[in-house]
């Protein structure tokens, strides 16, 4: 019995419960239905056995069922406890984990840790979208081996974390995922993929992790960065001077990088954020030093 098959079998007579479930707005659900999309997800993370999936939200199972279905550990984050219990009468451990917690405060690599043992790991899931930002920062600042993401996320975040790093979409988000990963956009879904619908369309974007950051410092540019576009119609110069150098300083400084000290931060590419943060990481005093290496 092949992958598809198994699914089929072990699903016989369980979609329809899936369906009877109804969203609650508080936790910003809405039910992936179209079996098009599902299946695109799903060749995209390429599941097969010895593969181990984080799935943050995986709701009534849409995704989840496929994914262990090929063989794949899931290790599964989710938020509502109706959901919890439907989805522990699916399958067993250990095909499949499931966990019941808010997954912006979870601890992903402990629970990866439990279902897989220690090996790394690939996310997937469809953001519920109040919660973006903080489950894809995640990525960039925690120090899980994370190694792939298939996430569906808000269409206009995509744009932005798929920009290239210097150019008007591009943020900060976007120079601190790009600094440890690639992103590319998969998959547009619109509203009637879902139920209910969200108003808004969907995007589905692949982030794959490099084997080297361009930053070797992340606290230095996550520091850098914050600085840069916290103050985003201040000139570069004055911006970083909350950093604590002066803009003189500054100013010199980027003169001898040959980056113009009267850009703005946005319009920065991925190397010169390289070549600055190797800077401030030299000249910082001894005791901030400590704290950005």
């Amino acid at each position: 019995m092949d992958g598809d098959e198994r699914f089929e079998a072990l699903n016989s007579g369980r979609r329809s419960r899936a369906e009877r479930f109804s969203a609650k707005k508080y936790w910003g659900q809405h039910f992936l239905r179209d079996s098009g999309v599902v299946d695109a997800i799903v060749a995209a993370v390429d599941p097969g056995p010895g593969l181990c999936v984080l799935e943050i939200g995986p709701g009534s199972g849409a995704l989840t069922g496929p994914l262990v279905a090929s063989g794949a550990t899931v290790a599964a984050l989710e938020i509502d406890p109706d959901l919890v219990r439907f989805l522990r009468t699916l399958y067993p451990p250990p095909a499949l984990h499931v966990w019941e917690g808010d997954a912006a405060r979870a601890d992903w690599g402990a629970l990866v840790q439990q279902a897989c043992g220690a090996r790394a790991f690939t996310v997937v899931g469809n953001l519920p979208y109040y919660l973006t930002g903080p489950l894809l920062a995640r990525l960039w600042e925690a120090d899980d081996p994370w190694e792939r993401a298939v996430v569906m996320c808000q269409a206009e975040v995509a744009v932005r974390l798929a920009a290239e790093v210097g150019s008007v979409p591009a943020g900060a988000p976007t120079v601190l995922l790009q600094n440890l990963a690639t992103v590319r956009v998969l998959l547009q879904v619109p509203p009637a993929a879902f139920d209910p619908p969200p108003e808004v369309q969907s995007t589905v974007i692949e982030i794959v992790r490099r084997a080297h950051p361009v930053v070797e410092s992340r606290a230095a540019l996550r520091t850098l960065v914050r600085a840069g576009f916290g103050q985003r119609r201040k000139t570069l110069v004055r911006a970083l001077a909350s950093t604590g150098f002066r803009s003189e300083w500054w100013k010199a400084r980027l003169q001898d990088l040959s980056i113009d000290s009267r850009i703005r931060a946005e319009r920065l590419s991925l190397d010169q954020w390289r070549e600055i943060s190797a800077l401030f990481l030299r000249e910082a005093p001894h005791a901030e030093r400590q704290k950005l290496v």
